[in-house]
């Protein structure tokens, strides 16, 4: 691998050793505030965000006729607006819809078998 003198203009050295101090410091940081998330149990913006979908999944699957369908409509337009093809979204709304059911069942059964597991390492 190239040695940064070699790779960058002196000029630029003392630049990227500060960026690179700078990214460690957030890096540190943003570890940091996960551990406080973990310990306070606060779920982060993806854990929030994938519950928000699998309620909006699940409304789509459980409740029939409108309401379901408003939910499903509201977010392939919302993918639409944002530049992806209508027809794709389609497609994977209706698979994750299709799937979550069962995604669910596995997820509590892992959950079940963690809780088992801790239980019978702490006994």
């Amino acid at each position: 691998m190239a040695d940064d003198d070699d790779t960058f203009p002196p000029s630029l050295l003392p630049m990227a050793r500060r960026r690179r101090v700078r990214l460690d410091r957030r890096a540190k940081l943003q570890s940091a505030y996960r551990a406080r998330l973990r310990e306070r149990k606060a779920p982060s913006r993806g854990e929030f965000a994938s519950a928000a979908l699998t309620v909006c999944l699940l409304m789509y699957e459980l409740v029939p006729g409108e309401a379901g369908d408003a939910v499903r409509l509201a977010i392939i337009g919302e993918l639409y607006r944002d530049g992806f093809d209508r027809h794709q979204a389609v497609r994977r709304f209706d698979d994750m819809a299709e799937r979550i059911p069962s995604e669910r069942q596995a997820k509590k059964q892992r959950r079940e078998r963690e809780a088992e597991s801790r239980d019978s390492g702490a006994a």
